[in-house]
């Protein structure tokens, strides 16, 4: 049997398992978790974005990129970033404007 037909042959046995391997059995059991630790906390908490969720993880001791938990809400139907309700630069204007006001005895309404 020449060199070539030897290679053949031993890339088109039939392999003595199916399906994966060990490794990547455990992997996906892992992500698993971590899927449904990110879904538990986008649920309870409906404010945070895929940043927030990350960092909260992180305290956890779940190593996971912040894109990979954006892909994880993304393919729930989730709104990765939802979008902010009121903001600290709106508030800390309108107090702004409250405080000249109370000093001023002018009123700035917009």
């Amino acid at each position: 049997m020449l060199r070539h037909q030897l290679a053949v042959a031993l890339r088109e046995r039939p392999r003595a398992h199916s399906g994966l391997t060990w490794p990547v059995r455990a992997w996906l059991a892992l992500l698993a978790g971590t899927v449904s630790a990110v879904l538990r906390l986008a649920w309870e908490n409906e404010s945070w974005g895929y940043r927030r969720i990350h960092g909260e993880l992180a305290v956890l001791g779940i190593m996971v990129a912040p894109s990979t938990v954006w892909q994880i809400l993304k393919d729930a139907g989730i709104s990765p970033a939802p979008a902010p309700r009121c903001g600290v630069a709106s508030s800390s204007r309108s107090a702004a404007r409250r405080w000249i006001a109370s000093r001023t005895g002018v009123a700035d309404t917009p």
